[in-house]
């Protein structure tokens, strides 16, 4: 069999083995997005394009894990952020310090544009004092906390509280 530019049928060949062979190897359940916040930086640049894994059946997020979920404000709206806290968990941030449990959690992914620690009086907006300071949250069953890497840009679950496990939809797949 050639696969000269004429040879159609060895072509079909080829795209039928590729229609049975990826959904195996698990390549059918990827699933392109485009992400438009700064929020992930630099892990998912803003304005690029990232792929997601469909959850498989049963799986329970884990922290750390990078997830793409619905909006529960906005139809047909997807965000991606990573799972810091699960069920169970108490999260708690103190001067950009994120603590679980009330142990500081040391997070090498995260990053801070801006040096400035937002006061966080009750005076102050909760979309400035929550950025920085955030006080215990205690996430319950069917529930995980989220948060944007670059945690100063990003609209996350110190904003709109724990996300259902329920509103996920796939898991960040990195490119190879």
């Amino acid at each position: 069999m050639t696969f000269a530019r004429g040879n159609r049928a060895a072509w079909i060949v080829v795209g039928c083995c590729l229609l049975v062979a990826l959904p195996a190897c698990g390549a059918g359940d990827l699933r392109e997005h485009r992400n438009t916040s700064s929020g992930m930086a630099p892990l998912i640049p803003i304005n690029s394009n990232f792929y997601s894994k469909a959850p498989a059946k049963g799986q329970v997020p884990a922290r750390g894990d990078v997830v793409v979920f619905k909006s529960a404000t906005k139809d047909d709206v997807l965000l991606v952020k990573r799972v810091v806290a699960v069920q169970g968990d108490e999260v708690e941030i103190v001067s950009k310090e994120l603590r679980i449990n009330g142990v500081a959690t040391p997070e090498p992914y995260a990053s801070h544009s801006d040096k400035r620690t937002m006061p966080s009086g009750p005076e102050v907006p909760p979309q400035v004092r929550l950025r920085d300071n955030l006080p215990p949250v205690r996430i319950g069953p069917g529930e995980v906390f989220v948060l944007g890497d670059n945690r100063d840009e990003s609209v996350d679950s110190r904003f709109y509280g724990p996300i259902k496990i329920d509103a996920i939809v796939g898991y960040f797949a990195p490119r190879k």
